[in-house]
C-alpha cells in the first residue's frame, strides 16, 4: 500500500532536492537519524535534510526488502554515499515510516553514518 510512496521519496532524496523530500511528510512529522536528536516540523526536518545533503556530494538507495503492517512501512537498504572527497561507501540501514493518510507521520533512520565522516 504505501511501497510506491517510499520509493518516491527515496528518488526525492536520490537527487538531493529536500524540497522534493519535504514533499512527503506530514506538517507535524518525527523524524531522527540514527543516535542524533529528534527533528519535529516539516520545515526543520527539511532544514535538517538540507543541511545534511550540502556535506556529501551524492547518494543512492538500495532497497533490500520492504514489509508493511497497518500504517507502518519497514525497509531494509543500503546506501551508497559518494563522500566530498569523492570516495564512495555503501552503509546498511533500516527506515521506519509511520503514515498518516498519504503522508509520513514518524520517520526513523537506523544506521551508523559515522563511516561517510570518517
Amino acid at each position: 500500500m504505501y511501497q510506491d510512496r517510499v520509493q518516491r521519496l527515496f528518488d526525492a532524496i536520490d537527487t538531493m532536492s529536500a524540497g522534493r523530500f519535504a514533499e512527503s511528510l506530514a506538517p507535524n512529522v518525527h523524524f531522527q537519524f540514527g543516535n542524533a536528536s529528534e527533528v519535529r516540523g516539516r520545515d526543520a526536518v527539511e532544514a535538517t535534510v538540507a543541511g545534511f545533503f550540502s556535506s556529501i556530494d551524492g547518494l543512492r538507495h538500495h532497497l533490500r526488502g520492504y514489509w508493511e503492517q497497518a500504517s507502518t512501512a519497514i525497509v531494509k537498504l543500503e546506501v551508497e554515499y559518494t563522500r566530498k572527497d569523492g570516495r564512495k561507501l555503501t552503509l546498511p540501514c533500516t527506515n521506519i515510516f509511520e503514515f498518516d493518510g498519504d503522508l509520513i507521520s514518524d520517520y526513523r533512520i537506523y544506521m551508523d553514518i559515522g563511516p561517510v565522516f570518517a
